[in-house]
């Protein structure tokens, strides 16, 4: 099997999957595990997405909060706000849908 052909077949089967389970998606991804060769797809909704930036940016403050009373910037600057939307697909609402597949 070409990689073409098993990037479209996961795609299209993942796709389908998050069609079905009526999740409204917010972000999408297709990753591949370079290590395993594993194809899969992840989907996430703006709630989910939301609740998981906020749950980071409460873990981030408390270390950045220490390091600023301790006068370590440098230390400080490693815990930015995530302004944004959710980018760690083991925390997207749909994880890993559709089977793995490998070449």
């Amino acid at each position: 099997m070409s990689a073409a052909s098993l990037f479209r077949e996961v795609l299209e089967s993942g796709l389908g999957e998050i069609e079905s389970s009526g999740l409204p998606v917010f972000t999408f991804a297709m990753y591949h595990d370079h290590e395993s060769g594993a194809v899969s797809v992840c989907a996430d909704s703006e709630e989910n997405s939301a609740r998981a930036v906020a749950s980071m940016n409460a873990y981030s403050a408390k270390h950045f909060g220490t390091a600023v009373a301790k006068g370590d910037l440098e230390h400080a600057a490693l815990w930015q706000a995530n302004v944004g939307r959710n980018l760690s697909l083991g925390d997207f609402a749909i994880v890993e849908r559709c089977s793995h597949r490998h070449w």
